[in-house]
């Protein structure tokens, strides 16, 4: 079984800073539905037929006092059953 790991990060978007939101998490939601359809994009063009071991991960760049860029990275490894 060959194996090879695959990664993306993607910017979600611009969210305003302060306490937690039902806008914050539909944004959180979004990235991360999009940062595993975009991992499986990459995998099913390196011709595997699953990617295992999924992790996401998320983090924040602050822009400045109106708001902060939320990042969530998706990584896993592409396999070929």
């Amino acid at each position: 079984m060959a194996a090879t790991p695959c990664e993306i990060s993607l910017l979600a978007s611009a969210i305003s800073s302060g306490g937690r939101t039902g806008a914050y998490e539909r944004v959180f939601e979004r990235g991360q539905q999009e940062a595993l359809a975009e991992i499986e994009q990459r995998a099913s063009r390196l011709g595997a037929d699953a990617v295992i071991g999924v992790q996401i991960s998320t983090d924040t760049i602050n822009l400045d006092e109106t708001g902060v860029l939320m990042l969530i990275t998706a990584t896993g490894t592409a396999v070929k059953l």
